[in-house]
């Protein structure tokens, strides 16, 4: 199995439906806003992300703690309006003149596929850009290495686990008897 390197059908617009094509880069809190309001029989969306999900970031720190469940935090991009297209992958390129964005795929089944994963040419009529921001933890010295970043679920998961063995290795008989641990 390979990759073919061709859109599929359902990702090329002929206009022949009467709806603009509207393509949104992104699954964050302005695309999930578009995803929701949209009168999808007026336009048709094609939403590209490389994450399928919308993530309600201020309850993280909760999810981090075990208050709030992981999954009551998210929100996939086809539930927020099973009638958008989902395209998993980022975009590589833009060209305004020819209102075409070039997406590479996603390397999705590393151990099936061959290759690199193809990229794909996605025609719009108005492109939305809301590909949001990423963490900055190169400003401070250090904190790329040994900090814990509380951007995404699996982030949350991490500082939830990086907590409990810090609990676990403070209780440990070799630690709790040391007398330097002020």
């Amino acid at each position: 199995l390979g990759w073919t390197g061709e859109a599929p059908d359902s990702f090329r617009s002929d206009g022949s439906d009467g709806r603009e094509t509207i393509v949104v880069l992104g699954s964050g809190w302005a695309a999930h806003a578009l995803l929701k309001v949209a009168d999808t029989f007026k336009v048709r969306l094609v939403v590209v992300s490389p994450s399928n999900h919308f993530v309600f970031t201020p309850m993280l720190a909760s999810a981090a703690v075990g208050t709030v469940e992981y999954r009551s935090m998210s929100e996939a991009v086809r539930a927020a309006n099973p009638m958008v297209d989902y395209v998993e992958g980022h975009a590589v390129d833009v060209d305004v003149e020819k209102k075409v964005v070039k997406v590479e795929l996603e390397s999705l089944l590393d151990d099936v596929r061959e290759g690199k994963p193809p990229v794909i040419n996605l025609s719009y009529d108005r492109l939305v850009v809301a590909v949001g921001c990423k963490v900055a933890d190169g400003i401070v010295p250090g904190a790329k290495e040994h900090a814990l970043r509380l951007k995404s679920c699996d982030d949350a998961r991490r500082l939830r686990t990086a907590v409990g063995e810090c609990l676990e290795y403070a209780s440990r008989p070799d630690v709790t008897a040391r007398a330097d641990l002020s």
